[in-house]
């Protein structure tokens, strides 16, 4: 499903032929203008805390955006525009194997980096 993101930077549905690339989504979605590094609870359902984006896993494949919930618990978001090489499942599982090892304090340790400007 696509939104477009309207002048006051809410979101509302799009259909429309328009491709984004996925780095130009995540380029939007963990811009300068994200309020202390938390994605907006309008898209994600929830506030989130962006702990890295672009991480490498042990497979060699990157993770789109880490972050945390309100809980502590680890979130992997991962853009697609299709199913992908792998499928989306299997993907899901690789990156479940690999992040699940960290849990709190040593999650944000292994993988923070905090990819938002600081003003």
């Amino acid at each position: 499903m696509l939104f477009e993101i309207t002048k006051n930077y809410s979101l509302k549905r799009y259909l429309s032929k328009w491709q984004p690339r996925e780095l130009d989504v995540e380029k939007f979605i963990v811009s300068a203008d994200s309020d202390n590094n938390i994605l907006d609870p309008s898209v994600f359902g929830e506030p989130l805390l962006i702990i890295s984006n672009q991480v490498k896993t042990k497979f060699k494949k990157r993770a789109d955006i880490l972050a945390i919930d309100r809980y502590g618990n680890g979130v992997i978001i991962e853009l697609k525009r299709d199913r992908g090489f792998l499928g989306v499942e299997t993907q899901a599982l690789q990156y479940l194997a690999d992040f699940s090892a960290y849990k709190g304090q040593d999650f944000i340790k292994q993988f923070h980096y905090c990819p938002v400007k600081q003003s």
